[in-house]
């Protein structure tokens, strides 16, 4: 009983204590700690880069002292003193063993302020990974294009990139297997050959496959094309002068373009006509352009060309350019003249004289230069020094004797390359009586009446040799029949004697 009553008290007292007793001083929150972790994977042991920030609150009482980070009850990380305000950052590598990897791991921020201690502790975690490989596959040449027959030499290299060996590895082109190599280590690098004989346009696309960690990978690069030298370019000649006239000279621009898959060497242009060496270059690049000029004295309408020789490969190439017709400006005046005539009086009862009006007009827009206006047999009538635009009449007087046609002409530049006639359309004179001529006869029937006797008396020519020949044949006959008498007469009388 007593020992109960005592406890009792005991109890009693220590709660009074504990109810009444002053509580202890709540340690103030100033200090704002972050961190990061790289890298966040690892395929084995290895470390990771740990970096913790710590700052301390503008309006804190004390400083943050000693600050240091701990991790697998090591320090590993001394932050120091954090000033009210300021931001210390501070990193160092952790080293994770295997059996840590996916595991929950820890470690500690500790620091004291205003002479208290306090530590955080924040967990983290490091996965395991797989470690992909990785390669730098690559191909070359010197060239994708050459000759038929000739050889492109190919190099391929393949650059072990990654940190895990690669094993089995095959490199194909052309539909060929290039190279194997059983496996490359890491950082390793293995470079295979090939030599390509040109036979026609190809396709390289070279394919690298390979296993790493029980998968299979691949790459496969861009397509390329190979292709047989093809030197080929245009040659164009061109001017911008249209209107020509004989002896101008023109200037010629000559543009040369590399169409081909080629560059060209030893470039020679030489006129098409001529072959006259027009131009030299040593080489032109594929795609590029080159330009030249040539003045020229054109007299006549002509066609100017060019052929292009060049080398490509070891082999000789020509070319041929356009054709650049130049056509020459006729500068031949075409002269648009009129003439026109009437007779006055147009009938004659007996010969007399007559007026003819010669109506001369220029239906130009130009004075016309030295015409001269001619009858039918060619006789100038009259000279006009300047033809002005317009009609100009001229009166000319003739006797006429008999009925008549009567044409006019106008001449321009006579005498020289360029002469010009226009003729007028016929005037007729008619008399009534002829004394030379049947009524309405002219010229023309003196003629038919010259003709008539010339050919009677040809007539007359023929008939005297016709019958002369015939009296010569008479003759020739008769003279022949009195010899065959003769002789006749002769055998008789010879044969007569013989029988006496």
């Amino acid at each position: 009983m007593k020992k109960t009553v005592f406890f009792g008290a005991l109890f009693a007292v220590a709660l009074c204590f504990m109810i009444f007793a002053p509580a202890p001083a709540a340690l103030a929150d100033d200090a704002n700690i972050s961190y990061t972790l790289s890298p966040k994977a690892l395929s084995g042991a290895g470390s990771v880069a740990l970096e913790v920030s710590m700052s301390c609150e503008e309006n804190a009482a004390d400083l943050l002292e000693n600050a240091v980070v701990s991790f697998g009850g090591a320090q590993v990380i001394s932050l120091g003193n954090v000033q009210p305000g300021s931001t210390v950052k501070r990193s160092a590598n952790l080293s994770i063993a295997t059996d840590q990897l996916d595991k929950d791991l820890k470690f500690t921020v500790s620091w004291s302020q205003g002479g208290k201690s306090q530590e955080k502790s924040f967990s983290f975690k490091v996965s395991s990974s797989t470690q992909e490989p990785a390669v730098d596959f690559s191909a070359s040449a010197p060239a994708y294009s050459a000759t038929e027959g000739e050889t492109i030499n190919f190099t391929y290299t393949v650059k072990n990139t990654g940190k895990v060996t690669l094993s089995s590895l095959k490199v194909t082109d052309f539909g060929k297997e290039i190279g194997t190599k059983t496996s490359l280590k890491a950082g390793g690098t293995q470079t295979f050959t090939y030599k390509l004989k040109v036979t026609g346009d190809m396709e390289s696309q070279p394919k690298l496959t390979y296993t790493a960690g029980g998968k299979s990978y691949n790459v496969t690069l861009d397509l390329k094309s190979v292709t047989i030298t093809r030197p080929q370019a245009t040659v164009t000649i061109s001017t911008d002068q249209t209107q020509i006239k004989a002896g101008d000279k023109v200037t010629l621009l000559y543009t040369i373009k590399n169409t081909g898959n080629v560059a060209l060497g030893a470039i020679t242009i030489y006129d098409g006509d001529t072959n006259e060496n027009l131009y030299n270059a040593e080489s032109l690049a594929k795609g590029a352009t080159r330009t030249f000029q040539r003045t020229v004295t054109v007299e006549t309408s002509d066609t100017y060309s060019c052929v292009l020789s060049t080398t490509a490969g070891g082999q000789e190439t020509k070319l041929q350019s356009n054709q650049l017709e130049l056509q020459v400006i006729d500068q031949t005046p075409v002269y648009d003249l009129g003439i026109a005539v009437t007779a006055n009086p147009a009938e004659l009862a007996a010969p007399g004289e007559i007026e003819f009006t010669i109506a001369v007009t220029n239906y130009g827009t130009v004075p016309v230069e030295n015409v001269i206006i001619t009858d039918t047999m060619g006789n100038v009538i009259s000279n006009i020094a300047s033809l002005n635009v317009g009609t100009q009449n001229i009166s000319y007087k003739l006797q006429a004797q008999e009925s008549a046609k009567y044409v006019f002409n106008i001449v321009v530049n006579a005498g020289l390359a360029n002469e010009q006639t226009i003729k007028s359309g016929e005037v007729t004179v008619n008399l009534a009586v002829s004394p030379t001529a049947e009524p309405g006869e002219g010229d023309a029937g003196k003629s038919n009446r010259l003709s008539g006797v010339l050919i009677l008396i040809v007539v007359v020519a023929v008939l005297l040799v016709a019958a002369l020949a015939v009296l010569l044949t008479l003759m020739l006959r008769e003279k022949n029949k009195t010899k065959r008498i003769s002789a006749q007469r002769r055998d008789e009388r010879n044969y007569r004697d013989r029988r006496r």
